[in-house]
């Protein structure tokens, strides 16, 4: 409704082709024009629950937490778009503070077709990487796992690929790919068994 987007999903449900983030929460656009979008973004985040997992018995669960997020979006010259966004834990909930800066490339192959392509580089506050990647003392007594601390520092980097087809003015169909791999101290965890993840969608 004007400059507000209520969502509990993705892009599949927004008014505009542009990304939304997942979760339920509400957007509100504070600049938006050619070349430039200043996005707010307040998101209920779940946290991580120990019974979700066999791997994380004895870790204790992560508080759910209201997360405040900021995201700037610019349009570039020619076919290029570049990004970044900050997450904040708005309440304090423990779960630390993560962020992004990405880049991609788009071009319509056709009147109603659109592909792009492009990448993301992510990090995170100390904080952030000891609830999700981190070992303490009294969680590695209560498991098999050794002690690990990590400092603040890069997570990932994921590479994608996506197509968007408007059939009408009221349907769209969309599908993509991607792949990640975790970096640095996230990949060095004794949590993660694979450092790299891959996906589809469509829809």
């Amino acid at each position: 409704y004007g400059r507000f987007t209520i969502t509990n999903a993705s892009g599949f449900v927004t008014r505009r082709a542009d990304d939304v983030v997942r979760g339920l929460g509400m957007d509100m656009d504070m600049v938006r024009n050619e070349q430039l979008r200043l996005n707010m973004a307040l998101r209920f985040d779940a946290g991580r629950g120990e019974n979700t997992s066999e791997a994380l018995k004895g870790l204790g669960n992560i508080k759910p937490t209201l997360r405040a997020r900021l995201q700037a979006s610019w349009k570039l010259q020619g076919p290029w778009r570049a990004g970044a966004s900050w997450s904040l834990d708005a309440i304090h909930r423990g779960g630390g503070n993560f962020g992004d800066v990405s880049g991609g490339w788009e071009h319509r192959i056709a009147p109603a077709t659109v592909v792009s392509v492009g990448s993301s580089l992510s990090v995170g506050t100390q904080r952030y990487m000891q609830s999700y990647f981190g070992i303490t003392e009294a969680q590695a007594s209560r498991t098999t796992y050794p002690v690990f601390k990590p400092g603040a520092g890069l997570r990932d980097v994921t590479a994608y690929t996506n197509l968007r087809h408007d059939i009408g003015s009221e349907w769209t169909v969309l599908s993509g790919a991607s792949t990640g791999r975790l970096l640095g101290q996230a990949a060095a965890s004794p949590l993660m068994g694979h450092k790299t993840s891959r996906g589809i969608n469509a829809g």
